[in-house]
């Protein structure tokens, strides 16, 4: 007959990697949901976007006033040379305007060509934080489909390590699995420890060669003289 601290061993070998797997589980579901890559891409497009708008705006109203005085323009232009005008003060004054209205022209044309420069400028960084969002983000649709699958793949070892826990159990006696399970939490899990020449294989400890005698009869649960623990034969 096998001895209750083997028994106890084998399940904690089995709770062991029940633990890891869920644990693997709670990081995926994690990294499932913090796609950092993702959005710090899209925060950069955004950015992206919101520098690039203010000069397309002024560039559209440069557009409409440059043309509006180019109109005003032509028209005092007509006016002026039509025959229609013939006081000297009234065409002086045409004159002058004409050429205000020029002047006006040629400065708003030198900005024009600078905030044309910043608009394709910003355009670039559009065009590549664009491109960088849907690298990441088919990067991401790769990892996440191997995260899918290893999702899968755990959570079906869980539920077949589950089931093997559940006849191990059946195997142990009540008072003994009642007392490897109310020292698992205190033992981070390790409630069971195996003793190799006489020494216990987690603290150290060597043990009387009355503990020894116990734990090779295997009649009872055996403390560890340091941690604690259940002591068990390999």
């Amino acid at each position: 007959m096998t001895a209750q601290a083997t028994l106890l061993y084998q399940l904690q070998g089995v709770d062991v990697n029940i633990a890891k797997r869920r644990q693997r589980l709670k990081e995926i579901t994690t990294l499932l949901a913090d796609d950092k890559a993702t959005a710090d891409a899209r925060a950069a497009l955004t950015q992206a976007e919101d520098s690039l708008k203010p000069w397309q705006v002024r560039n559209r109203d440069l557009d409409l006033e440059i043309k509006g005085l180019i109109d005003k323009i032509k028209t005092t232009n007509d006016m002026l040379y039509s025959g229609k005008v013939r006081n000297p003060k009234e065409m002086q004054d045409m004159q002058h305007e004409i050429e205000a209205l020029q002047k006006r022209q040629s400065n708003l044309e030198d900005e024009l060509l600078e905030v044309m420069l910043r608009v394709e400028e910003g355009q670039a960084t559009l065009e590549a934080a664009q491109g960088q969002l849907k690298q990441v983000m088919a990067v991401a649709a790769g990892s996440k489909m191997d995260l899918h699958n290893e999702q899968e793949r755990l959570a079906g070892e869980v539920r077949s390590l589950e089931a093997t826990r559940g006849a191990a159990a059946q195997l142990i006696e009540p008072t003994a699995l009642q007392k490897y399970e109310s020292m698992r939490v205190a033992k981070r899990g390790q409630p069971v420890a195996l003793m190799v020449d006489e020494g216990c294989t987690l603290c150290g400890v060597q043990q009387t060669s009355n503990i020894v005698l116990k734990v090779r009869e295997g009649r009872e649960l055996v403390p560890c003289m340091g941690c604690g623990r259940i002591l068990a034969l390999p």
